[in-house]
């Protein structure tokens, strides 16, 4: 017994030193990750998510936090530096619904406050509807997957002084998009794929550089008239350390841009922008706090590593942050 108790404790000891070195990890990269920003002040074209990145179970935490209750809430203000220094604001509410213990419904409203050196706007941004379902398996390896719509409820011609804004001003796409996935999870492992299809191309933006004749800080945004999006594939994959009541994940979220995004000239001509397909790679880090069964509170920033050229829909971020609490009743 005595020999049993010894390898307990040496399994454990060993467990804490793997968990603490996990987390140092996941702080290194966030040092870095700062570290970058600061160094690039902030121009980075990174995250690029145009809603599927966090749709659904791809993050995991709704599912998990409602497998008890019926009704899940969590408000929450998230921070992002968009394109030349432009800074977004948004407070978010999410909610879902357990139809039953395996299958879930979820709603997420964004309302957006957008300022930088060309304005400032505010409103309701565009509202993701998703159905997920949970397999019920045998094993350690659980699978879950989800279906919904990105609506284009936000808007997308927003003005200053009479002219038509760039897209990262607006507060919605202009698309009304499929959302598709599938996630994966084993022993704190986690791996997801999500899809995302424009279905209706409704953009009604007006910017043009040549527009803005009189100020020399448009040319840091891309001509986005009536700009029409391609599909996105999405992938998440991580490691989720508990300790405690925490719970530290970290984690690479890939995301690739299938094809090149076009606009109209000013004489009606539809262009293709060159440079505004491929991937963007992007360090999630999360920490997550169990105040009891039914609150949990959530801290979350992600940077990107990879970039592509040009990113026209104004999905560009050099960050994202944010805080969350979630209430499960």
């Amino acid at each position: 017994m005595s020999g049993d108790r010894c390898c307990t404790r040496v399994f454990f000891i060993h467990q804490q030193h793997t968990n603490m070195s996990f987390i140092f990890r996941l702080f290194l990269i966030f040092s870095i990750t700062i570290f970058i920003n600061n160094q690039t002040q902030l121009r980075a074209q990174g995250c690029s998510d145009a809603g599927v990145c966090t749709a659904g179970i791809m993050t995991g935490e709704t599912s998990n936090s409602s497998a008890n209750n019926k009704f899940y809430l969590e408000p929450g203000i998230h921070l992002a530096g968009g394109d030349d220094g432009t800074q977004i604001i948004s407070a978010m509410l999410e909610a879902a619904y357990a139809i039953s213990p395996r299958s879930l419904l979820q709603v997420k409203i964004p309302y957006h406050i957008i300022s930088g050196n060309l304005g400032k706007t505010s409103g309701i941004g565009d509202i993701t509807v998703t159905f997920s379902y949970h397999q019920k398996t045998e094993t350690q390896h659980q699978f879950g997957y989800f279906a919904g719509f990105r609506l284009a409820t936000g808007k997308t011609n927003l003005q200053d002084d009479g002219l038509s804004l760039p897209m990262v001003y607006q507060t919605g796409l202009g698309t009304t998009d499929l959302l598709l996935g599938a996630r994966w999870d084993y022993l704190g492992w986690a791996a997801s794929l999500g899809y995302q299809q424009p279905l209706a191309q409704n953009n009604e933006n007006e910017f043009l550089q040549s527009r803005w004749e009189d100020n020399p800080d448009v040319i840091h945004y891309h001509d986005s008239r009536q700009i029409e999006r391609s599909a996105d594939i999405v992938a998440r994959i991580e490691k989720t350390i508990p300790v405690a009541d925490f719970a530290f994940t970290g984690g690479l979220v890939p995301i690739y841009h299938l094809a090149q995004d076009s606009f109209l000239e000013d004489n009606d001509v539809r262009t293709e922008i060159e440079g505004s397909d491929g991937l963007t790679l992007n360090v999630a880090i999360q920490a997550r706090y169990a105040a009891g069964e039914r609150l949990q509170i959530k801290a979350f920033y992600g940077s990107p590593l990879i970039t592509r050229d040009v990113q026209p829909a104004g999905l560009a971020r050099s960050y994202v942050a944010g805080l969350s609490v979630g209430f499960s009743f």
